[in-house]
């Protein structure tokens, strides 16, 4: 659909830059479908799985359909012509992807109750869900333990009964807790760090065994384990140290002397942080009497 909307949005500026001149051509009038389900497509019944649209290829087209399990079935092999074909997707529950030799793929989640592998939403059986209607489809309450095992993003598209809240577990593991007070997430563990809420940032000034560690992310602070960053300290003087890091954290260092040190954090897409920590020197005060 993003094609298609572009060459609308295309054919209207045209037509707004040339209002006053004669077409060149006039289309005969054609019709097509529109789908507006999301992404991935959340296949919750059998009656669901059947009713699903073919997929429509175009000729020399391969079509491919990966199962929960990375087994692959070949749908279409080099079609000699265009048409459609229906993607064989069963109750098996997991996550299903049509792939085209022409880029793009489509992605479909079959919840696990229709297999019976959902789990008994227990603390020893937590349910494995992987689309966000299940806990309200399910009437899921209080003491409802389940594990997250759909697409990312999953946590974002939770809805969540009234009444409850969400409590992380052990092993990640999420529960339903009740909440009279409409809390939506509570974390049962307990943490301490130190923040330096003195100034706005990102510069510093501070003392060298004042010093914090330095927060670094390769995603800006999404989240992603996997993307690179880099921390680069340029001192007063002297060599400048550069980490290789990864994912978000806190990255140790000692401020060896007194001035501005320069840091750039340089994340995975190109872009950087700059930012200046001012060391305050420490003098020794005699007074002599």
């Amino acid at each position: 659909m993003r094609t298609r909307y572009l060459a609308i949005a295309a054919a209207a500026s045209g037509f707004l830059a040339f209002a006053d001149e004669t077409p060149e051509a006039t289309s005969s009038a054609c019709s097509f479908a529109f789908d507006p389900a999301g992404a991935p497509v959340a296949l919750k019944t059998a009656s669901d799985i059947a009713a699903l649209r073919p997929a429509t290829y175009q000729p020399v087209d391969t079509v491919t359909l990966v199962a929960p399990d990375g087994t692959e079935t070949t749908v279409v092999s080099g079609a000699s012509g265009a048409g459609t074909a229906a993607l064989p997707i069963t109750t098996v529950g997991g996550i299903w992807t049509a792939r085209s030799s022409r880029p793009g793929t489509a992605t479909f989640t079959v919840r696990r109750s229709l297999d019976g592998t959902l789990g008994a939403g227990t603390a020893a059986s937590p349910a494995r869900l992987i689309d966000g209607d299940e806990l309200v489809d399910y009437g899921a309450g209080d003491g409802y333990v389940f594990a997250l095992d759909g697409p990312d993003g999953l946590l974002d598209a939770l809805v969540l009964p009234s009444g409850v809240r969400l409590e992380e577990r052990d092993g990640g593991a999420w529960s339903l807790v009740s909440s009279s007070d409409g809390c939506e997430y509570a974390w049962a563990g307990a943490a301490s760090f130190p923040v330096d809420s003195r100034r706005l940032g990102p510069d510093r000034t501070t003392k060298k065994a004042d010093a914090l560690p330095i927060a670094y992310t390769g995603d800006n602070w999404v989240g992603d384990p996997a993307k690179a960053a880099t921390l680069t300290i340029v001192p007063p003087e002297g060599e400048m140290s550069t980490f290789a890091l990864a994912g978000t954290g806190a990255q140790p260092f000692t401020f060896g002397k007194p001035g501005d040190w320069s840091l750039t954090l340089a994340m995975a897409d190109g872009s950087t942080r700059q930012a200046v920590v001012s060391i305050i020197g420490e003098a020794f005060v005699l007074v002599v009497r």
